[in-house]
């Protein structure tokens, strides 16, 4: 009779919270399901999203063990926040709002990750013995920091990408709460805009501390970038998602190597100058402070523009001076640096579709071995990440192909046992789902 009457309870209080949803005509199921699981995946210590509630679980078969997901990262939660303002998912962002501010104020440096509670992440990575493997598939290892963050002190390189990455993401997130009153009345303080412009000035000094020693160098074109880099928050360095040795050495500085320049993590510091100048102009509206950061962006966005457009491949590039695109550059109207309208960005969506298969996590023949890129279609497995294939759709619904976005959300919602519950890779040849789960 209890349990019976929790039962109840619990339904009943997910059903009145799911009438607070802003849902669309289709799909309302597959939504509905997405939105109870991220809610469920807020901590209610910090409020903060664990990216995924399991550990070790691969990309592909025959791949080895991921990371220990088990963990609040910052990057996509701050880039989806319109998403869940539109969805009416109000509460979740004012808490989750709330940790990025609180983060702000620390005496320490922001990180990439944080743990449940809303600490930093500085648990010693260990191998769990007692955990054969997801089908034996690698040895298993709990806990750890992301190697980003471990070693952002160690060379230039990942000082750019850390700081870079971390003042834009949370200069974009803020920035929310000055243009929606519901937030503004319990977030937006003078000090909160003190620090976001103190971030953003900080962003600003890294693009254009990169892009001299970028120039220094004479450029680059095909050389690979030394790893890890930023890339691996925006699914371009797949080693990002697998476990690292964190005693391997660390490159030290000087290096005789071209530094190699992640172009979404520029467009991250054009991005915090853009949203500074529309506080500026339409919140303080203060001219002087928001022509300043208006001349900020501008002069951001020619520079990138001009060193990461590759007129040969008529698209822009995962690293400046490249010729690859990879998942990142999806994502290049979302942030609006581009408008989708924009045909550069149609030529960059379509230029991505030809170099998709650098961008599997898994393409393997029935024996495990690793096959190239141009067996992609006979290969007995092809996996991508999740967020990977939903960043194509959307960008293909904002250049107008509609048909294809929907035919890909239809087949990734096919591949769900549960709709609307994604892994964090899927075998498109199979529809099996892959890696930790549930991903948010």
């Amino acid at each position: 009779q209890v349990a019976l009457e929790f039962e109840t309870k619990t339904v009943n209080y997910w059903k009145q919270w799911c009438n607070n949803l802003t849902l669309p005509v289709e799909f309302q199921q597959v939504l509905m399901r997405a939105a109870m699981t991220l809610a469920m995946n807020q901590s209610e210590d910090c409020g903060g999203f664990l990216a995924a509630l399991s550990l070790g679980l691969p990309l592909g078969p025959f791949s080895p063990s991921t990371r220990d997901s088990r963990v609040c990262r910052l990057l996509d939660e701050c880039l989806a926040l319109p998403v869940l303002r539109e969805l009416g998912l109000l509460e979740l962002c004012k808490k989750f709002l709330s940790f990025a501010k609180e983060i702000c104020y620390r005496e320490e440096a922001p990180q990439h990750a944080y743990n449940s509670w809303g600490a930093a992440q500085d648990t010693k990575r260990e191998w769990a013995p007692y955990l054969a493997g997801y089908r034996g598939m690698g040895e298993v290892h709990h806990g750890g920091a992301l190697l980003e963050d471990v070693r952002a002190e160690g060379t230039s390189d990942l000082v750019w990408q850390q700081n870079a990455i971390i003042y834009g993401l949370l200069a974009i997130s803020l920035v929310h709460a000055f243009f929606d009153i519901r937030l503004s009345q319990e977030l937006c303080t003078p000090k909160l805009c003190e620090k976001l412009e103190q971030y953003a000035h900080l962003a600003c000094e890294a693009f254009a501390s990169r892009s001299q020693l970028y120039k220094a160098f004479g450029g680059t074109t095909d050389h690979p970038p030394r790893l890890p880099s930023g890339a691996g928050f925006f699914d371009d360095d797949l080693h990002f998602f697998v476990c690292e040795d964190l005693d391997a050495e660390i490159p030290k500085d000087p290096s005789p190597d071209p530094p190699a320049v992640h172009t979404l993590t520029s467009v991250l510091c054009w991005a915090a100058a853009d949203r500074l100048h529309r506080v500026a102009a339409h919140f303080f509206r203060d001219p002087i402070r928001a022509e300043h950061w208006q001349k900020k962006a501008l002069e951001i966005h020619e520079e990138i523009c001009q060193q990461a457009w590759n007129p040969a491949r008529g698209a822009f590039t995962t690293f400046w001076g490249g010729d690859r695109v990879g998942p990142s550059m999806l994502r290049l109207a979302e942030l609006g640096f581009l408008s989708p309208e924009d045909s550069r960005f149609r030529g960059t969506v379509r230029a991505f579709e030809v170099d998709a298969a650098l961008c599997a996590t898994c393409v393997k023949n029935p024996e495990g071995e690793t096959l190239d890129e141009e067996s992609i279609m006979s290969a007995y497995a092809t996996c991508f990440t999740t967020n990977t294939l939903l960043w194509y759709s959307e960008a293909l619904r904002s250049i107008g192909a509609v048909m294809e976005s929907r035919r890909l959300v239809e087949a990734l919602v096919r591949s769900s046992k549960h709709p609307g519950v994604l892994a964090q890779a899927i075998d498109l040849r199979s529809g099996e789902q892959w890696g930790n789960t549930p991903c948010t």
